[in-house]
């Protein structure tokens, strides 16, 4: 099976999940090293080393000479190669005395190596990866003369064989035309140990021609057997690996699974542990972010899917360390054919491997954000840490150590990545690796709620562990904010926003939390149209408990990434003011429909782009945006009663934000039955949140008008409920949807469930006991959300309009179950003739 990696992983990325434990050289730059097998076993044979400052400098370009020295090293093993010299100039520019006379003498003894076509070596130029690989093809065994290795063509024939033989696993991004790096060659240099040798039966002869010289009669190479007991030190297959006849002391044994269920080996150099890694033989995919079913299905293919669903062969699934065996018959939950159902999202990383049985094993690891609480501490070795506002889980230690993580430069408030195991799937989570965060500032120019946000002109999506509150962030539209992002680039936390351009918020009273907690709450009112029990974290600059205590009224805020609220004076311009309205026995008029100045005996005044937000006895708040949506409220007939408005006032002496506090009156009367009839909406589900021009929540619904699918906009979020049927529909001065009034069982409409029976003959329709008359000019439509009837198993639902009674038969017929809902306008009060109906179907049987 082919072996490919997702496009979208970084090299980075790759490394931190191929590594596991080390017990090799621990180089002050490891954490700048991407292959940390490759780097750990070649120095733990002294193939290639670090430098005396204690750094192997990955990045650092090999030289020629540096190149003759590992192979020499390869070949002869490194003490018998620091012996090698050479009695003569092997080259022009390489004197006797050259550092690397010795190797590259060999080297050219041995036709590994060749000079320039002007006699010269070079052995402090660059060599390419194709350079490198003939060399590594030599000490494999292979015949430069009879390969082609020299000529117009040697490089295509070199990467021929070197593909072939291996030599770039793990580099995706090979390029052989480009100089080389100490890290790749320390890469190409290992798989070399696992490559298998090859030997030639016959060399042929040597003829030339003109100035050719050119090798016939060459038998082809053929793999090298072993029948030795090295056979089984890095494959047991009857063949000789490189490793098997250089390096004899050096094993590859398979072992137990990683801490996030990888399928794993170990390497040993005489017995002792150099390290253990992810089995790169038997991964066969790696992806970043989203993986769907059906591309799961694609890479195994129908056989093995085939194997896994009969229960021949197993699939396991393992979620941040928490291993599942999975049914035969659940197998289609994780792969199926053409399925766009997600079984991991963005920011998750994803492992496949296939074993030499062919069972399969499927890891998962996501990513969890969490915070420093104070500097790395010199004396302790270690950092403290605590789980970001935005990271539900809990940890079994609150500190990272330096002997196993590189935390010596993490500061307080620093956000760190971390990926993390809890192999009994419940409790605490075991910190596995910790990346520093990407932390960035920029402008919000657009953002969907639960989607994405546009800053500085790029667009951020949310990862999967980012909570729904991090989802729903609402941003200021044109202002900065500060988003903590995770290794993919999703955002996973939220450091700093102003959380909407309607950044207001009453705060109407205040409480300690405990007796002797210093943590302060607030009872506050959102101008979208909401209320929240929040957290104080600073008011008007001051953190003291008593300032915190006295807030009250009208202030702007920013939320941080634990949900604290930050609460800021008006600024200059915005001025509050309140009235109260106590009734002395009889109904006091507050506030009158449709009138510039709204208030009763104040001269304050409202216009379009005024919001008001209302909160009665029972705590129901609700928004109205625009004074022609203002509803008329009066003060009940009970002395002592009293409503109090609160609002802003600018500087065009127009309110922006008005506050009616009715809970102090429970006969308060608001008379809002200002809607009108209009055409039946049925709607189908939220769409997604974004933010208009005027920096105004805008909620988008998938809804049926007039028998065709189509989006809604409200203002608010509890306007609508997902696959129901509304009429009355209001809207405010932008155009959105204010209010509207759902349709419920009576009169000249019934709504009911669906619970066994749906079916049409002759222009009569049974639903379960209730029978319903449907003519020719009866509009049916039916919304499907069953994955059995669906055509798109990963849609979350399917609409067909316009439906006859007979067509819907045809539709439902094969099924003796059906689970859903109806709603029905009918001709008249308590008609059984159908006008409309829509029939939601969410399972069948």
């Amino acid at each position: 099976m082919k072996k490919f990696l997702a496009v979208s992983l970084t090299l980075s990325m790759l490394a931190s999940m191929l590594a596991m434990t080390v017990g090799a050289q621990d180089y002050t730059d490891s954490n700048d090293v991407h292959y940390n097998e490759a780097v750990d076993v070649i120095t733990a044979i002294d193939i290639i080393n670090g430098y005396e400052d204690g750094s192997f400098n990955p990045q650092g370009t090999l030289t020629r000479g540096a190149a003759a020295k590992i192979i020499c090293n390869l070949l002869l093993g490194p003490t018998t190669a620091s012996a090698l010299g050479a009695d003569t100039a092997p080259f022009p520019d390489v004197s006797a005395d050259h550092t690397f006379a010795g190797y590259i003498a060999y080297c050219a003894s041995e036709g590994i190596i060749d000079g320039y076509e002007d006699g010269t070596f070079r052995p402090a130029g660059e060599i390419t990866g194709f350079q490198f690989m003939k060399m590594l093809l030599g000490a494999l065994g292979y015949s430069s003369a009879v390969e082609g290795f020299t000529g117009a063509n040697w490089s295509i024939n070199v990467a021929k064989l070197a593909l072939s033989a291996g030599l770039d696993t793990s580099n995706e991004d090979f390029t052989g035309s480009d100089a080389m790096t100490r890290e790749e060659a320390s890469l190409y240099a290992f798989n070399t140990l696992s490559a298998t040798m090859v030997e030639y039966e016959s060399m042929g002869s040597d003829i030339v021609v003109g100035d050719l010289n050119i090798t016939v009669g060459a038998s082809k190479a053929t793999q090298m057997a072993n029948t030795g007991s090295t056979d089984g030190n890095i494959e047991s297959d009857g063949l000789m690996q490189f490793a098997e006849k250089t390096f004899t002391s050096l094993k590859k044994t398979a072992t137990s699974a990683d801490a996030f269920g990888r399928p794993a080996r170990e390497w040993t150099v005489k017995s002792t542990a150099v390290g253990t890694y992810v089995d790169t033989d038997t991964l066969q995919a790696t992806y970043a972010g989203d993986v769907t079913r059906g591309t799961l299905y694609t890479l195994l293919g129908k056989t093995l899917v085939n194997k896994l669903e009969a229960g021949t062969n197993t699939l396991t699934v393992v979620v941040d360390g928490y291993e599942t065996v999975v049914d035969a018959a659940d197998v289609d939950e994780y792969i199926r054919s053409s399925s766009s159902s997600k079984v991991a999202e963005k920011g998750a990383e994803t492992q496949v491997f296939v074993s030499d049985d062919d069972d399969v094993t499927m890891v998962i690891i996501n990513p969890y954000v969490v915070q420093a609480t104070g500097d790395y501490s010199t004396n302790n070795e270690e950092v403290r840490f605590t789980a970001a506002g935005d990271t539900a889980i809990s940890f079994g230690s609150s500190t990272l150590s330096s002997d196993d993580f590189a935390v010596e430069d993490v500061m307080e408030d620093d956000y760190l990545i971390v990926q993390v195991t809890r192999p009994s799937g419940s409790g605490s989570y075991t910190v596995e690796t910790v990346t520093p965060a990407t932390v960035l500032t920029g402008e919000v120019s657009t953002y969907t709620k639960g989607t994405s946000v546009t800053i500085d002109g790029t667009v951020y999506n949310y990862a999967v562990t980012a909570t729904t509150a991090v989802h729903n962030t609402a941003y200021s539209v044109g202002e900065d904010t500060t988003v903590v992002l995770d290794g993919q680039g999703n955002i996973i936390a939220v450091d700093q926003v102003v959380t909407s351009s309607e950044k207001y918020l009453f705060v109407r009273d205040t409480a300690s939390e405990g007796s002797f907690s210093t943590t302060i709450m607030a009872a506050a009112f959102l101008v979208d149209g909401s209320y929240e029990e929040i957290t104080l974290k600073k008011v008007a600059d001051s953190t003291d408990s008593s300032d915190l205590l006295a807030a009250s009224g009208w202030y702007t805020y920013a939320v941080d990434s634990n949900g604290k609220y930050t609460l800021t004076a008006l600024s200059t311009g915005e001025t509050p003011d309140s009235a109260t309205f106590t009734s002395a026995g009889s109904a006091l008029s507050v506030t009158t429909s449709g009138k510039v100045s709204f208030l009763s005996g104040e001269t304050i005044k409202a216009n379009g782009d005024t919001v008001f937000v209302t909160v009665d006895s029972d705590d129901d708040v609700v928004r109205y945006n625009g004074v022609i949506n203002l509803p008329t409220i009066n003060t009940g007939a009970v002395s002592g009663n009293e409503i109090i408005v609160s609002w802003i006032v600018e500087d065009s002496g127009f309110a922006s934000f008005v506050f009616i506090d009715m809970s102090g009156d429970s006969k308060a009367y608001v008379d809002d039955n200002q809607a009108a009839e209009s055409d039946y909406v049925y709607v189908l589900g939220l769409d997604g949140t974004s933010v208009d021009t005027n920096g105004d929540d805008v909620y988008t619904y998938n809804a049926i008008v007039d028998g065709e699918e189509t989006t809604i906009q409200a203002e608010g979020s509890g306007i609508f409920e997902a696959n129901k049927l509304y009429h009355k529909l209001k809207t405010n001065a932008s155009g959105y949807v204010s209010s509207a009034t759902k349709v419920s069982n009576g009169g000249e409409y019934a709504v009911g469930g669906i619970n066994d029976i749906l079916s049409y003959n002759s222009g009569t329709m049974a639903i379960g006991s209730k029978l319903f008359i449907v003519n020719d000019d009866t509009q049916i439509t039916l919304i499907s959300t069953s994955v059995d009837l669906n055509k798109d198993d990963g849609a979350e639902y399917e609409t067909t309009t316009g439906l006859s009674g007979k067509a819907l038969q045809n539709l439902v017929s094969d099924y003796t179950t059906i689970t859903g809902t109806f709603q029905a306008v009918l001709e008249d009060d308590d008609s059984a003739t159908v006008e409309t109906i829509y029939i939601t179907i969410s399972a069948v049987a």
